[in-house]
């Protein structure tokens, strides 16, 4: 076949997937005004990562499942877009990491705020001049989880709804999604917290009142008295599972019954 025809081709081929794209947009945005009148979050990280995974799946190249996921974040990030006036509020300058995790996750379409710390990106979502924000808890860096992380989490109430990984310099930065709400579960789910555990009457802490949880990953970030705890440390921690499932909201309060301090960051989809 000529060259000519072969162009030809492709002309008639994004000539109707135009028209395709245009018809999933309008009915993303006809999705989006009803979880408008209900008053629902326009970002559903759940139903995003199943719409990626099922076009993963179907997808029998040539083009990589790398380059699917990208086509599909952006498709969605323009349906987005469009369903709200979306705004992420980032910490640092618009050449950092968090704005390469940001669009990582929300595409090209959105608005992105340069914020200059980390309460400042609580301070945007909290007020609802961001409608999300993300914030680095990279374990293995200098973003690690401290007292000034958990001082946002206490005063904003903010919520945990999604985390995404960038890889950088051989291992990958972890990011959270900040929202007002976090979603239900998927199956396949994470739970983070605060928490500082109580102490006997030897003065000991109560160690056993830790879960035996094989998703379970702990980080010392502080002693008390200034969360409550009086010496005892606080941790931050990764639970695998959500509080929907009901044997693993009784874990997390019989883990509570052993602590001097716990607060729930929110439940989302693994990106791992």
């Amino acid at each position: 076949m000529s060259l000519d025809r072969l162009r030809n081709k492709v002309d008639r081929i994004d000539r109707k997937l135009l028209g395709l794209l245009n018809e999933r947009t309008r009915l993303a945005m006809e999705i989006g005004r009803i979880k408008e009148r209900m008053n629902l979050e326009p970002y559903v990280p759940a139903r995003e990562k199943a719409v990626l995974a099922r076009m993963q799946n179907l997808n029998s190249g040539p083009l990589s499942d790398e380059s699917v996921r990208a086509i599909y974040r952006e498709i969605m990030s323009a349906a987005l877009a469009l369903e709200k006036q979306v705004k992420v509020a980032c910490p640092g300058p618009e050449n950092s990491l968090s704005f390469t995790a940001a669009r990582a996750r929300f595409g090209a379409s959105v608005k992105y705020v340069a914020c200059k710390s980390l309460a400042a990106v609580f301070a945007m979502v909290k007020s609802g001049k961001a409608t999300y924000g993300i914030i680095p808890i990279d374990r293995t860096g200098r973003w690690k989880p401290g007292v000034e992380l958990l001082d946002c989490f206490k005063k904003t109430a903010l919520r945990i709804c999604a985390e995404t990984l960038v890889p950088v310099r051989g291992r990958k930065a972890r990011f959270l999604v900040l929202a007002k709400s976090c979603g239900k579960a998927t199956g396949n789910d994470r739970t983070s917290v605060f928490f500082a555990l109580s102490k006997d009457a030897t003065g000991r802490n109560k160690r056993q009142a830790l879960p035996r949880n094989r998703g379970m990953s702990l980080l010392k970030i502080a002693n008390g008295p200034r969360n409550g705890a009086k010496d005892s440390p606080v941790f931050f921690a990764d639970f695998n599972g959500h509080p929907d499932n009901p044997a693993f909201s009784c874990m997390l309060k019989g883990l509570e019954r052993g602590c001097s301090f716990m607060l729930a960051l929110g439940s989302y989809p693994k990106a791992y």
